[in-house]
């Protein structure tokens, strides 16, 4: 049993692939190979030709015989920057199962997103960059990472409705609320019928008083 999540950024996937590799039944044994997948840049299309794919799968199956990985939208337009789209393609059919990961609070996002990408600080255990400039409010580039988020969501959409796929969906809301039942939904979702362990998020969250004012401010400019 072959799954993956799909996702924009900053909707809660570290989290939520975190809890899943501490199951130890999810198909995932490490949260950097989960997101990182088969690289970066150049390097794509050597580890592409070389089976990085198939190797992806086998380092990190689970004894239940489930493997799971996680996909941004972004980082699949990355791909297809050293892939052919019928590489891609190949690789997205080659899932048995989809889970849809989506985040209501789209004003949220868009400021978590300038804050990660400015800082380089994805999860709660990445230090910020050597060479950080100060983060400030944006309302355009806010404007567009909202954009690009609903842009993004659009083409997992149409994808799945291409294929007739019908995903099990989720939210960054009400994942948050209660990350053990989202664990619960992936793993029933995809054919696990035993005992889940309990699971305690080792990330946490990102928010502060001041990306919450943020997003209040977007909110009312943009018209959300």
């Amino acid at each position: 049993m072959r799954y993956v999540i799909l996702h924009t950024p900053r909707t809660g996937s570290n989290v939520l692939c975190d809890c899943l590799v501490q199951t130890g039944l999810a198909g995932m044994r490490d949260l950097n190979d989960a997101g990182f997948f088969i690289g970066f840049g150049e390097s794509v299309a050597q580890a592409f030709a070389s089976g990085a794919v198939d190797k992806y799968f086998e380092r990190n199956r689970t004894p239940n015989g489930v493997e799971g990985c996680k996909l941004s939208w972004d980082y699949i337009e990355h791909l297809n920057k050293y892939l052919s789209w019928g590489d891609i393609d190949k690789i997205l059919r080659s899932f048995d199962r989809f889970v849809w990961l989506t985040r209501e609070d789209v004003a949220e996002q868009a400021v978590s997103r300038l804050y990660a990408r400015t800082c380089g600080v994805w999860t709660s255990l990445d230090q910020p960059k050597a060479d950080v400039l100060p983060v400030h409010y944006n309302v355009d580039r806010l404007t567009y990472f909202a954009a690009q988020a609903a842009g993004e969501n659009a083409a997992i959409e149409m994808w799945l409705r291409l294929h007739r796929e019908t995903p099990l969906k989720l939210t960054y809301e009400e994942n948050s609320a209660a990350w053990n039942v989202a664990v619960e939904k992936i793993l029933r979702f995809v054919g696990y019928e035993g005992d889940i362990p309990v699971i305690k998020p080792k990330l946490k969250k990102l928010k502060d008083n001041e990306k919450l004012r943020w997003a209040t401010r977007f909110r009312e400019e943009a018209g959300l």
